[in-house]
């Protein structure tokens, strides 16, 4: 690999480097699903995750009620949710919470059930989300994806943005004369990553009077 030798020898640069790595990799995690095309399978996917939210809120919110009743305040912290709340959770994170919920509400099946749950219904929550879960895509776990679960799109091009402007360019001018070889291959990939992302308004070119 060429210049590899670069990488190995200045540990700083590697660090850098892996960093922006990694967040090229959360980039393509964002961007994979819009590349792909799900026919009906999105909005399969949508009505299971609609599913998982009313169960979760049809067992959750009695559960409070009757953990708070009984001045148990942990559980009501753990069974406490919105609408809102639960739709904007990671899709990991809502199977993993109606999974908890279900499993909670059994433990409190005495109490809970003096609020109108069902056995039926617990078994529901716990169903259909494990089955969301299961649908789910089983990407790698890599920094990227990390990554990517905390980052919007535009926060991840910032930072590369700033790590590429405000620390790699800095430490390439190192290698101008003691490996000009890599010192020109790191700035021509800058220009095309310049070029590339760019957005400057055409000029406007102003028609002469009697033109």
């Amino acid at each position: 690999m060429q210049f590899i030798t670069v990488w190995q020898t200045n540990l700083g640069l590697k660090q850098l480097a892996d960093k922006l790595k990694a967040n090229n990799d959360a980039l393509s995690e964002i961007r994979a699903p819009a590349d792909v095309k799900t026919n009906g399978i999105t909005s399969d996917k949508e009505t299971l995750k609609q599913d998982v939210v009313h169960s979760i809120m049809e067992v959750a919110g009695p559960l409070a009620t009757a953990a708070d009743l009984a001045g148990n305040m942990e559980l009501v912290v753990k069974v406490t949710f919105s609408d809102s709340s639960l739709k904007d959770m990671m899709e990991a994170e809502l199977a993993d919470t109606g999974i908890q919920v279900a499993q909670l509400a059994n433990e409190n099946l005495v109490e809970i059930k003096k609020f109108g749950v069902t056995t039926e219904e617990i078994t529901h929550l716990e169903e259909v989300s494990k089955t969301f879960k299961s649908n789910l895509p089983k990407g790698r776990k890599t920094v990227g994806i990390r990554v990517a679960s905390k980052k919007t799109r535009n926060q991840i091009i910032r930072d590369n943005t700033q790590l590429l402007n405000k620390h790699m360019d800095g430490v390439i001018e190192n290698y101008r004369r003691k490996s000009p070889e890599f010192w020109n291959a790191y700035f021509n990939v800058r220009k095309v990553v310049e070029y590339g992302t760019r957005h400057e308004k055409k000029p406007v070119v102003k028609k002469e009077e009697g033109k």
